[in-house]
């Protein structure tokens, strides 16, 4: 299982999450629940497949959160995104491409 808390840059991912949380959920929510979609392909190891699938399987048991592999992606997708766009050069993305 791929383990994040190990990350050198664990300032990052904490800054990102406490900032969405202070977000107003249901707008996300909405995003996923009525934005047009269309194929994409997304390439992943096996290993971040079975964390996902993990990921999917614990929110439904331990939560009772029906989600899918697809919707966790979209959702990590649009975080990154929100957090290029606000963050900009101090993003993960771009702390994680500069090293």
């Amino acid at each position: 299982m791929l383990d994040v808390t190990e990350s050198p840059r664990l300032d990052v991912v904490t800054d990102v999450m406490t900032s969405v949380l202070l977000e107003d959920i249901s707008m996300w929510r909405k995003v996923l629940a009525v934005s047009e979609t269309h194929n994409s392909a997304l390439r992943l190891s096996a290993q971040e497949r079975d964390d996902i699938e993990d990921c999917v399987l614990l929110l439904r048991r331990k939560f009772g959160i029906k989600t899918s592999m697809n919707e966790l992606a979209r959702l990590g997708l649009l975080l990154l995104v929100r957090d290029v766009r606000t963050r900009k050069s101090e993003s993960l993305v771009c702390a994680v491409k500069k090293l």
